[in-house]
């Protein structure tokens, strides 16, 4: 890869998550342009559900569905009916 400014090869990066199964934590989906760190060092998200965690810092405490803005006001998940943590 050339770096724009210098033409410089930028070195090779080494993903955390190279060595773990690839699944997100919350949706399940296998597949997603970047995997997201999750509430625990085990745990990876999708490009999606790790922007929400990100922003919400809210998951089901049963089953780590992550909500989006307007299901968390709700105060119950919509996929179980168990409560954010």
């Amino acid at each position: 890869m050339k770096s724009k400014l210098f033409g410089l090869s930028a070195p090779p990066t080494i993903s955390r998550h190279s060595g773990l199964k690839k699944e997100c934590g919350a949706c399940g989906t296998k597949k997603t342009p970047y995997w997201r760190d999750g509430w625990e060092k085990t745990v990876i998200l999708c490009n999606a559900c790790g922007i929400r965690f990100q922003k919400y810092r809210a998951r089901c405490a049963q089953c780590n569905y992550i909500p989006r803005k307007e299901e968390k006001m709700s105060g119950s998940c919509t996929q179980c009916d168990g409560h954010y943590v």
